[in-house]
């Protein structure tokens, strides 16, 4: 199963999701209002989700059939039940929004231009300095040193015997 899809195959697919009726508006309706939320082409399949789970809640179906639902559609892809569960409870309490909540992020502190320009001076002086070494240097996380050399230098291990 893909990871995204886009509105018009989620409209092709809301039958086997949403059972029988006549809700195809309604659930048109809540797509657009979904996705005019949402900048990207593509909805993503946690997403897609999210927004059968809240039409699904309007529509005042048993929070273990919703599950169950989701479960014979989307099989391994399915959300965990306690996500599914927490986003019932969410959608339940009048939350309108599928899209995850903004939060702060923990600013990065070690790698930084000035630690990359360290890292590479270190290793211009002593090609065969470790990352240890560095570490030891600079005072700074070993995951540092390491996503330092191999993301932003684009270095790698040469080992020659």
């Amino acid at each position: 199963m893909e990871w995204s899809v886009t509105l018009k195959e989620l409209l092709r697919r809301w039958p086997v999701l949403l059972g029988r009726g006549d809700n195809q508006p309604q659930f048109a309706r809540l797509l657009l209002v979904s996705k005019e939320a949402m900048s990207e082409s593509e909805v993503h399949i946690s997403v897609e989700q999210r927004i059968i789970i809240k039409f699904l809640v309007k529509e005042g179906v048993n929070p273990i059939e919703i599950l169950q639902r989701l479960q014979a559609y989307f099989e391994d892809n399915t959300l965990l039940k306690t996500h599914v569960f927490a986003w019932l409870k969410e959608f339940s309490g009048g939350r309108e929004k599928v899209e995850n909540e903004t939060h702060p992020h923990r600013q990065r502190t070690s790698v930084t231009d000035a630690n990359i320009e360290a890292v590479r001076n270190l290793m211009e002086k002593n090609q065969r300095i470790t990352l240890w070494e560095i570490v030891e240097e600079l005072n700074i996380s070993y995951e540092s040193v390491h996503r330092i050399v191999t993301d932003d230098l684009k270095t790698r291990k040469v080992c020659a015997r």
